[in-house]
């Protein structure tokens, strides 16, 4: 089954579905950021109820317990960072997003001619706008990003991101590129746009949705109809280009959920 795009003229195969995100476990293979308790399940019990099968419970019947910001793949809207009620829920997502998959491969801030409130550490690592620009392909209007960064192996999937291991994240440049080419929607594999420890700025995220920097309150420029989604996973069998997007979210009433981004290749045949 093929997909035409009248907006971009481009074919996708939609028999080719190739998911993106990170599956949510329950035991160690899962990532950590930030030092938070990592995703529980466990048998509900309530009474004389048990939610298991394998005690004797009828059925199985499982409480989860996690942070849906630092376990794994998870989309977040701008309510984030804002003290107004913003429900990922609520944001109005194209059935289909035409992103673009570009691989970028960190450079020391150290290197870099361009900036990040607070100023870099010795350590960091950063995404540039100049990287972005010398990574992309198109010259036309792209509603979504996906970044995968290198190096790029398996092991992202369950990594714990903490003081010793901290991952990159982008300039003030980088962000503002970004919302200079109109990208509403950012797919990412990182836990953060921002550095883990950055004074609580999160300088990137305030800049992408246009929230005043050191305020948690809404303007007449913020654009809350965009989001951000972080701790995705590009497997290296898949090349970089245009693909056709399926941004698949728990409706949670909150500032985030838990995501499944579905990507489909484009196909010269018609």
């Amino acid at each position: 089954m093929k997909y035409f795009s009248e907006k971009t003229k481009r074919t996708y195969d939609l028999a080719k579905p190739t998911k993106i995100s990170i599956e949510q476990s329950f035991d160690d293979h899962q990532p950590n950021h930030f030092g938070t308790p990592p995703a529980t399940r466990q048998s509900l019990q309530l009474g004389d109820f048990t939610g298991s099968t394998r005690s004797g419970g009828s059925c199985n019947v499982d409480r989860i317990e996690l942070v849906t910001h630092c376990t794994g793949t998870h989309t977040e809207s701008v309510g984030h960072i804002v003290d107004n009620d913003v429900p990922i829920s609520q944001i109005e997502m194209p059935c289909f997003l035409e992103p673009e998959i570009v691989t970028i491969e960190p450079e020391s801030a150290s290197q870099s001619r361009e900036s990040y409130r607070p100023p870099f550490v010795a350590a960091d690592f950063v995404i540039t706008a100049t990287a972005l620009q010398q990574s992309i392909v198109s010259d036309g209007e792209l509603d979504s990003l996906i970044i995968r960064t290198r190096p790029n192996d398996p092991s992202k999937k369950s990594r714990t991101y903490d003081d010793q291991q901290q991952a990159a994240f982008f300039t003030i440049e980088a962000i503002q590129w970004i919302n200079q080419r109109n990208i509403r929607h950012l797919l990412v594999d990182l836990p953060s746009l921002d550095r883990m420890f950055d004074d609580g700025l999160l300088t990137a995220h305030h800049i992408f949705w246009k929230v005043p920097e050191g305020t948690h309150q809404k303007t007449s420029d913020t654009d809350t109809g965009k989001t951000v989604t972080e701790m995705i996973f590009v497997d290296d069998s898949i090349p970089d280009g245009y693909y056709l997007l399926n941004l698949q979210l728990a409706d949670w009433k909150t500032d985030a959920a838990v995501s499944r981004p579905i990507i489909f290749p484009e196909t010269t045949t018609t």
